[in-house]
């Protein structure tokens, strides 16, 4: 069976390297914004996820300079900002578009990565841990188009937006 970082690589075009970067800098806003015993069970039930923490730890914050990770990413996290009740702007998202494009993702397919990401670990871990998680990140619920990701990883606002941004 592959794992999800190889799925995740393989769908992007990216090596495992910067797959597993980009999921570790998810899971690390998901530490960061979240906390508590919901987030540290999703990443001990997913095989891998501690390690995909420390290259996501490793990334540098805003890549390529600018606000929030800069250029369409960054844009794209400002304009579902005010759509997630809390955090407006990329703000929401931390320094997520920055990191995800350090990891080699480019903005239209950073924009598919989170939910495809997020459906991957709903496979593993259930849709009730991941929904208990993404109702506490209102901008990642967004992207997410709800719950929990959807299939096919390009529903709601993130998969619109990142097909937009192809």
């Amino acid at each position: 069976m592959e794992t999800i970082v190889g799925q995740l690589a393989q769908q992007f075009g990216l090596k495992n390297d910067q797959a597993e970067a980009g999921a570790g800098a998810i899971l690390q806003m998901l530490q960061d914004k979240v906390g508590g015993s919901d987030v540290s069970e999703l990443i001990a039930k997913v095989p891998g996820a501690e390690s995909w923490l420390q290259k996501g730890q490793s990334l540098p914050s805003q890549a390529g300079g600018g606000e929030a990770g800069g250029g369409l990413l960054g844009q794209a996290a400002g304009l579902l900002g005010g759509l997630g009740g809390g955090s407006t702007g990329a703000e929401g998202l931390g320094d997520i578009p920055g990191k995800l494009q350090a990891s080699g993702l480019n903005a239209g397919n950073a924009m598919q990565f989170v939910p495809a990401l997020l459906e991957k670990i709903q496979g593993v871990v259930g849709p009730e841990l991941v929904g208990k998680v993404l109702d506490q990140v209102p901008m990642l619920k967004a992207l997410t188009g709800g719950a929990g990701a959807q299939a096919g990883g390009t529903g709601g606002l993130g998969g619109m937006l990142g097909n937009l941004l192809k």
